[in-house]
């Protein structure tokens, strides 16, 4: 089983000790640092290969830096309320005001979407991917590309949310240039 490294950020004693416990009882994370603030945050990262931030999003603003010098970071809220965070920031999160049981029950999901995120990161695309991604580039509808590789439209979206995953491009022109970049597809033939 592969350990996932982790940098946890929190204020709160009680709170940080609580999770380290359940963390390290899982045993499917590597703690490589707990800390009360950001101070040594960025050493840390830059220093270690950090899967996951455990981060209080309290102390987020001080993290805005970090986060773009390092965009593949996977960060988990740890909450202590039902209050209204900014989820697009998040790779998940963590309410303190659960059971033991529902937090062992959270951070076994997120190891599991982290374990296939960070797959899916470490791959290139497959030969399928690039006949999807280049009738992508060229224009082609979901349905069209699935009549024209004799599969389904479900498969069809099922790749393209892989290929979107691995290349970290979300937009159709994106992965157009991407694919003339790449030599899938010739200048001439992008519309």
């Amino acid at each position: 089983m592969k350990l996932l490294n982790i940098l946890v950020v929190e204020s709160s004693y009680i709170i940080i000790k609580g999770l380290i416990s359940i963390l390290e009882g899982s045993g499917r994370y590597n703690i490589v640092e707990k800390l009360p603030n950001h101070n040594r945050a960025n050493d840390i990262i830059s220093e270690n290969k950090i899967d996951l931030l455990f981060l209080n999003p309290a102390l987020l603003d001080n993290f805005y830096e970090i986060i773009s010098k390092n965009p593949d970071l996977k960060i988990i809220s740890v909450i202590s309320d039902n209050s209204k965070i900014n989820k697009d920031l998040f790779f998940d999160n963590i309410n303190v005001i659960d059971n033991k049981a529902d937090v062992v029950f959270k951070l076994e999901n997120i190891y599991k979407k982290a374990i296939e995120n960070i797959d899916l990161e470490n791959k290139e695309i497959s030969k399928r991917e690039i006949s999807i991604l280049r009738l992508v580039a060229l224009g082609y509808t979901n349905k069209e590309i699935a009549v024209e590789l004799f599969i389904s439209p479900h498969t069809v979206i099922t790749h393209r949310k892989h290929i979107t995953k691995k290349l970290g491009i979300k937009t159709v022109s994106g992965l157009t240039i991407y694919a003339v970049l790449n030599n899938i597809i010739d200048l001439t033939e992008a519309k």
